[in-house]
C-alpha cells in the first residue's frame, strides 16, 4: 500500500477537516449507499477518526475479519467520494487505525438503524 509515511494521524494523512459533506455505509455486496450518518454523528465521527494514530498496516492483519467488515464512503463538498472499510468486532481500519470506543458507538448506532 502505497501512503506518506510522515503521516502520523488518519487527519495527516488525509487533510479532509471541514471537506466532508456525508458519511455513507455501502453494501459490502454491490457497493450502493444504504444509509447516510446523521450530522451529529459525522461530526463526532470525524473528530475522533481524523486524530487516530496510524500504525503499521501489516501489523493489524490478524485483526481482520471479513465477515464483519462494512464500508463506509465519505462524500467531500467538492463531490469526490472514498471509501474505507472497517470490522465492526476489532474496530481496525486496514490504513492502519484502530478506532476507539466511540467511532465503535457510533458506527454501530448507525449501522443498527439500517431495515
Amino acid at each position: 500500500m502505497d501512503r506518506n509515511e510522515k503521516a502520523k494521524t488518519i487527519e495527516e494523512l488525509y487533510p479532509i477537516k471541514d471537506l466532508v459533506k456525508d458519511i455513507h455505509i455501502e453494501s459490502t455486496l454491490d457497493g450502493r449507499r444504504i444509509h447516510t450518518f446523521s450530522s451529529a454523528s459525522t461530526e463526532a465521527f470525524l473528530k475522533e477518526w481524523l486524530a487516530l494514530r496510524l500504525q503499521d498496516p501489516k501489523e493489524l492483519n490478524d485483526a481482520w475479519n471479513e465477515n464483519k467488515m462494512i464500508f463506509l464512503e465519505f462524500e467531500l463538498t467538492n463531490g469526490i467520494t472514498f471509501r474505507h472499510s472497517y470490522n465492526l468486532e476489532t474496530k481496525v481500519f486496514p490504513i492502519g487505525a484502530v478506532g476507539n470506543e466511540t467511532i465503535g458507538d457510533i458506527i454501530n448506532k448507525e449501522y443498527s438503524s439500517i431495515e
